[in-house]
């Protein structure tokens, strides 16, 4: 077993947000996979996963560098401002390794801000009762 240190969150431009462990109240990821896709004339090996749910502590809520350079949005601003923004998750262990998990264009992603100001992401596919859930496991019934 291999102790997460950092999650970085690529975004859809290419933008990254890097968040230490410390950032992060709660973090599930489901049915993680390898796989192996022929894109163009080249075949990749990459990773996926069914949905992942993760809570980001309202400490979190603050400034970012982006590309460089301080940014003008909060972390949360800025992933509430897009619908589907997160490309990539990738997680850096104690050992120094890293897993790179990207998000399907067929997966839904959801934000929520709690009473307590924390951000809820979470990402999966849609649930087979088309009421708009993702199949995380977290539906309230």
């Amino acid at each position: 077993m291999k102790a997460i240190t950092h999650i970085s969150l690529t975004l859809e431009n290419m933008e990254t947000i890097n968040l230490t462990m410390e950032d992060i109240a709660d973090l599930d990821v489901m049915n993680i996979t390898e796989q192996i896709a022929h894109i163009g004339s080249e075949a990749y090996q990459f990773q996926s996963f069914d949905a992942l749910v993760m809570v980001l502590k309202s400490s979190t809520n603050h400034t970012y560098n982006s590309f460089g350079s301080p940014s003008t949005q909060t972390i949360f601003q800025r992933l509430l401002a897009e619908d589907e923004p997160i490309g990539c998750v990738e997680m850096e262990y104690s050992d120094g390794s890293i897993t790179q998990m990207y998000v399907s264009d067929e997966m839904l992603q959801d934000f929520e801000v709690d009473e307590y100001g924390n951000l809820k992401i979470m990402i999966g596919y849609a649930d087979d009762d088309d009421d708009g859930c993702i199949c995380c496991g977290d539906c309230e019934e």
